[in-house]
C-alpha cells in the first residue's frame, strides 16, 4: 500500500505491505462495528486464482488497483475513516 493523505489523523505518506487476508479482516471488522453505515465492498478473491498463476503480473496489478480503490473509498467515508480498525490497518505495526 502506498499513498499520500492530507486528512487529519492519517500519516502524510503511507508505505505498507498487506496481504489479502488483512483486507478481509479490515472489511469484516468495519462491517461488524459500523452497523447502519454502507461499507464499501471488498473486491472478491479472484476466481482466476484457481485457473491461472495467482502471482501473474496482470492479475497482481488488477488486484492491487482494486484493493487501493477499496481503501480510497473507505478513507473518503466521513465516519468509516475514523474507525479504529482502519487506523490499525494503516499503522506500521
Amino acid at each position: 500500500i502506498t499513498g499520500r493523505s492530507q486528512l487529519p489523523g492519517f500519516p502524510a505518506e503511507i508505505r505498507l505491505r498487506r496481504r489479502f487476508a488483512d483486507f478481509q479482516w479490515l472489511y469484516e471488522e468495519v462491517l461488524r462495528s459500523s452497523q447502519g453505515y454502507i461499507v464499501p465492498p471488498l473486491p472478491e478473491a479472484s476466481v482466476f486464482n484457481k485457473l491461472v498463476n495467482k502471482f501473474e503480473a496482470a492479475l497482481l496489478a488488477y488486484r492491487t488497483r482494486e484493493l487501493q480503490r477499496f481503501l480510497r473509498r473507505m478513507v473518503a467515508h466521513p465516519v468509516l475513516r475514523n474507525s479504529p480498525q482502519l487506523q490499525a490497518f494503516l499503522s506500521e505495526d
